[in-house]
């Protein structure tokens, strides 16, 4: 304990450049730090969202682009696909297709994405309703946590959505508005900053129907009739003539047919089959250079830092050697002499890690609140990882290696030469 408190009384004595140790060791392990966090959260919500989708079916372009609309919500839809297209895929006899989960994006409110769909995706992402029921009949709604929130919604509430994927570009609302039937638990996905309705209020809202002439008023009633149903399932879109914007499918198994349905739609059909996790590993392919390299730069920082402890170390090495001595001639050990010098290498190893702890947590947090972070992928500053301690314990390690060869020094000074330079 007396060794501690001596290397605390050490750095205490120069304060200019024990700070400057401590804030290069704060600057790199913070930057590391940050770029972890950002990893970690972003790897977190990529994974969770994906619930086991297989395959996305979507109109011809690019199939990241497509996944990130239609799984993510991230980006616009490359196009719409009629059902006729699609049909086979709902045949729940198909031989390689276990589930299908039809789409239709487009309109907002408030910049919360509306999704048209059917009450099978609520069981398809194992969402639970915190409130109210789901979505009945069209212009039904069921909204996120954080929707109910920030828009102050709740069940028997009324809202009016726009064209468009944001309330900025929106130069249209809809005539109709949605009724709120219920609010869901909240998750930390996507689900909570979208909204749910029937895929068949898109249709309303916009009037996709191709509707075709037809012989005999009775056969005229019972086509508008059956055009005008609401959709909550998959069986009630069979004979519908109306366009999707995409079909999520989850397939029986990882067979040698799965494995090819997705180049034979691309290569047979007019439709373009996507593949999630084949696009998300390219897009990590994309940013993992950028986030290699940040990590380049902070590794040389943390070089930096040791180096200026080292630096640090050696000059109270040179300023020191008298009253080393003294202690030395006054019975310390060289132990004790050693542990100082080390000692207060992990002080300054200590606080700037601290620091850095501090300072990540609180920029990402005010940088995800000022860009599309926090909305779109749910990073927060408030996140925490074991593996950041490994972080922590790694950057002490290096300042404790800075300081060997200053404390292996000091503890084999000559007492003699010492005090006679003086």
């Amino acid at each position: 304990m007396k060794a501690l408190y001596l290397a605390w009384k050490n750095m205490l004595s120069k304060p200019l450049r024990s700070g400057f140790s401590i804030l290069l060791v704060a600057l790199s392990v913070g930057l590391y730090s940050i770029i972890f966090l950002i990893e970690q959260q972003l790897e977190n919500h990529f994974s969770k969202n994906l619930a086991e989708t297989d395959l996305v079916i979507s109109a011809k372009g690019s199939p990241l682009q497509s996944v990130l609309c239609n799984i993510y919500h991230a980006d616009v839809p490359t196009g719409n696909i009629h059902l006729s297209e699609v049909k086979a895929f709902f045949n729940p006899k198909h031989p390689v297709i276990q589930e299908a989960l039809p789409l239709s994006l487009g309109d907002q409110v408030h910049s919360y994405r509306i999704v048209g769909t059917t009450s099978g995706y609520l069981d398809w992402y194992k969402l639970t309703l915190a409130e109210g029921d789901s979505f009945q009949q069209d212009f039904d709604a069921v909204i996120g946590s954080e929707v109910a929130l920030q828009l102050g919604l709740k069940p028997g509430s009324s809202f009016e959505g726009g064209h468009g994927l944001n309330a900025e570009d929106s130069l249209e609302s809809h005539p109709h508005r949605f009724i709120v039937k219920g609010v869901l638990m909240p998750t930390g996905q996507i689900s909570d900053r979208l909204v749910y309705c029937p895929i068949s209020t898109y249709w309303a809202i916009h009037d996709q129907g191709h509707h075709h002439d037809h012989e005999g008023e009775n056969h005229d009633h019972e086509h508008h009739d059956e055009e005008n149903r609401t959709v909550l399932s998959n069986d009630s879109l069979a004979g519908r003539d109306y366009d999707i914007s995409a079909l999520l499918l989850r397939f029986r198994g990882n067979n040698i047919q799965a494995l090819n349905f997705g180049r034979m739609v691309n290569d047979n059909t007019n439709v373009m089959a996507s593949y999630p996790a084949i696009e998300m590993n390219r897009l990590y392919e994309l940013t993992g250079s950028a986030s290699d390299l940040l990590k380049w730069i902070g590794l040389m920082i943390s070089i930096l830092a040791g180096i200026s402890i080292f630096i640090h170390l050696w000059h109270s090495l040179q300023e020191r050697k008298k009253e080393t001595a003294l202690m030395r001639l006054g019975g310390a050990s060289k132990i004790f002499i050693f542990s100082a010098y080390l000692f207060e290498a992990v002080i300054l190893g200590v606080f700037g890690v601290f620091l850095a702890w501090i300072f990540s947590h609180t920029f990402l947090e005010l940088f995800s609140k000022t860009t599309l972070l926090k909305r779109s992928y749910q990073i927060t500053g408030w996140f925490f990882h074991m593996y950041e301690l490994r972080i922590y314990l790694f950057a002490v390690l290096i300042c404790m290696i800075a300081a060997l060869i200053p404390s292996y020094l000091a503890m084999r000074s000559q007492i003699q030469e010492d005090l006679t330079e003086f």
